[in-house]
């Protein structure tokens, strides 16, 4: 059977009296409340009275995730990027309008979406814009989105008359309406990037820069048969190229100047900071990653793409208010995992814990460490496993083996208890949902600890809710869980787990589309020579890259071909090269590509959008192995290479 819901409920109004055992180790500190005592069992209970503990009991879980205006602002965005991933490239026939029809009404149907985003960023930032620029902002998408309904309207109308009725009143008529949304466009942009408010209209600028810039491509399509010269559909494509860059480093600066805000010293502040970090990948950094498969010059095919990049949800806690035993914020940024090779989640083993309570009757067990196992993408049959997370037990260890399913809600249980002079927390039962998409099979697996569980008070669906609520769950999700830590509170006053995800777009056999133009980040390499080793992404590839600083093989990846269909591909790196380079390609040792390639950057360069370039090769060939090695020579002390993607584009 498969969960279909989880419900939050206030710890005040649980039917049990529930307490956590603490850890003693020098990791995550978290502090969990439930039941107050009339009357404290001793006067040294740190001055926690009865009123402040219905205060930490009532403040449960963060306003913005309960906030179902903010579910809300995150599902769209996540909607978005899971529409556009279904028709990046080339769109053909109706799928256009079909889009653009989908994409209006999610984001569209009134002003309230975009008020939703702006009310978003300012809930993450605890600041205000600004009710003028707010109303110029608001007044400038009115406009906007009657400019682009009335555009989609004349291109349903233009795709569905035959080429005999086209005539050049219809075409100009066309042509007029493309460019006033164009234009204005071009002229509002600056209303959502107003000095001092720059982050706080940072979704909303996304947003608009990706409709623009999805509206420019159509130039690119239509313009021949819209009657443009080939001097304008030329110079409209100069002006994509121009405003791709422009938008994508506008959105990666100030993401990071919002995100360096939020960098502060206690287990609250890291909540936030990681809460920004969560909603706007979802909101802002998925998008934009998106934004180069516009160019309908360099991908005249559908294509297929993947977000490898890491979102983590917030700790399970039943409160939020930890009075300074969460932990600090520099114990749990330093715990989590630094770039790495992509990996998918094998299974975790559970220890519990006992928690004594000062009624007795109250006591529970609870998850007070795990270890975690991983396995690289397709290609290593390596298991690898996990440093311990939290305290380990003498009890007897719980196993629960996901061997590659995807794992795509975690429901969870908690409880706190006062022992004997302080309040102490821990998770009691994880319900995790899972989906086996080769046989279309979903089941759950439960961690319990058996021991007064509580009640629900966390679900992932909260803050990383589906990509469409028209197919069931097991279908319509957008996150799959493909890592678990668990850190300990300050104190010794519980455990804290903190589970990691990644988008569902993640193809786990790296399969090469005969028909689509196939993108393949190389973090899902399963092998880095000497040299080669795992960076932050710039935040605009979707994911981590690789950086390679010898000459020599760098990566080894895994790829399945489509055997139903004999094909040819020629390949492209997305890289960025501080001297002249030459790749070479083979498959299963066998060289079959081989070329030099320019320089970039600089030494010393921050990594931006015009950083990377496409080293094409130029020689068909077929996908006649499945180990793909991608070799780098020509670099000199001090040189680096990154390397984002590998492409595999079909020639007919």
């Amino acid at each position: 059977m498969i969960r279909k819901g989880g419900r939050k409920m206030n710890p005040n109004n649980r039917s049990e009296h529930d307490t956590i055992k603490t850890t003693e180790n020098n990791e995550v500190p978290t502090n969990h409340v439930q039941y107050p005592l009339a009357e404290t069992p001793n006067p040294t209970l740190e001055d926690l009275n009865y009123k402040e503990f219905l205060r930490m009991t009532a403040d449960n879980n963060t306003e913005a995730l309960d906030s179902s205006t903010t579910k809300d602002v995150i599902q769209k965005g996540i909607s978005v990027v899971g529409d556009l991933l279904g028709v990046v490239g080339f769109p053909f026939g109706g799928a256009l309008v079909s889009f653009y029809t989908n994409f209006l009404n999610t984001i569209w149907p009134s002003e309230d979406p975009w008020k939703a985003f702006m009310e978003q960023v300012e809930a993450l930032m605890d600041q205000k814009i600004a009710d003028y620029a707010k109303n110029k902002a608001l007044a400038e998408l009115q406009g906007l989105q009657n400019n682009v309904e009335d555009y989609v309207s004349a291109l349903s109308s233009w795709q569905k008359n035959p080429v005999s009725s086209r005539n050049p009143h219809s075409q100009g008529r066309i042509r007029e309406l493309f460019s006033q949304a164009e234009s204005h466009f071009r002229n509002s942009m600056p209303s959502f990037a107003i000095s001092g408010y720059e982050v706080l209209f940072l979704t909303t600028y996304a947003q608009a820069a990706n409709t623009h810039l999805f509206l420019l491509k159509d130039a690119q399509i239509y313009g021949e048969e819209w009657g443009y010269e080939k001097e304008d559909i030329a110079e409209f494509y100069k002006r994509q190229l121009k405003l791709t860059q422009e938008y994508t480093d506008h959105c990666v600066k100030w993401y990071n100047v919002g995100l360096d805000k939020l960098r502060g010293s206690s287990y609250e502040s890291w909540v936030n900071f990681n809460r920004y970090r969560r909603e706007m990948t979802l909101t802002v950094l998925d998008l934009i990653a998106l934004f180069p498969l516009y160019d309908v010059r360099l991908y005249p095919k559908e294509v297929k793409t993947e977000l490898t990049r890491d979102v983590l949800t917030d700790p399970i806690v039943g409160v939020n208010n930890l009075r300074g035993y969460g932990t600090t914020f520099s114990n749990i940024e330093n715990y989590i995992r630094k770039p790495h090779l992509f990996d998918y989640l094998h299974r975790i083993q559970f220890h519990t814990q006992f928690q004594p309570g000062y009624y007795g009757n109250d006591s529970f067990n609870y998850w007070s460490g795990n270890y975690v196992s991983t396995r690289p993408s397709i290609g290593s049959n390596d298991i690898i496993t996990s440093p311990f997370y939290g305290n380990k037990s003498s009890e007897p260890v719980q196993n629960l083996e996901f061997n590659g399913e995807k794992v795509y809600r975690a429901v969870a249980n908690t409880n706190l208890a006062v022992w004997p002079s302080a309040v102490y927390s821990g998770v009691t039962k994880v319900e995790f949902s899972q989906y086996n998409d080769q046989t279309d099979e979903a089941s759950t697996q439960t961690y319990d600890s058996k021991r007064n569980v509580g009640a629900v008070s966390w679900d992932s669906i909260d803050q990383l809710p589906p990509e469409t609520t028209d197919e069931p769950l097991e279908k319509g999700y957008s996150h799959q869980l493909n890592y678990v830590m668990c850190f300990l509170m300050q104190g010794s006053r519980g455990t804290i787990p903190v589970l990691t995800w990644t988008h569902k777009s993640v193809d786990f056999f790296n399969m090469i589309d005969s028909k689509k133009i196939t993108q393949l980040p190389l973090v899902k390499a399963y092998k880095l020579q000497s040299g080669a080793s795992v960076v932050a992404g710039p935040r605009f590839t979707g994911g981590d890259i690789i950086q390679c600083t010898e000459n020599g093989s760098a990566a080894t990846i895994y790829v399945t071909p489509d055997v139903s269909y004999s094909q040819k591909y020629r390949a492209r790196i997305h890289y960025a090269s501080t001297s002249q380079i030459t790749f070479t390609l083979s498959l299963d040792g066998a060289p079959f590509n081989q070329y030099y390639f320019d320089k970039t950057i600089n030494k010393g360069d921050t990594l931006t959008y015009n950083s990377f370039n496409l080293a094409s090769f130029s020689t068909p060939f077929e996908l006649s192995g499945n180990n793909l090695q991608i070799g780098v020579t020509g670099l000199s002390a001090g040189d680096k290479v990154y390397i984002d993607k590998i492409e595999f584009i079909p020639v007919n």
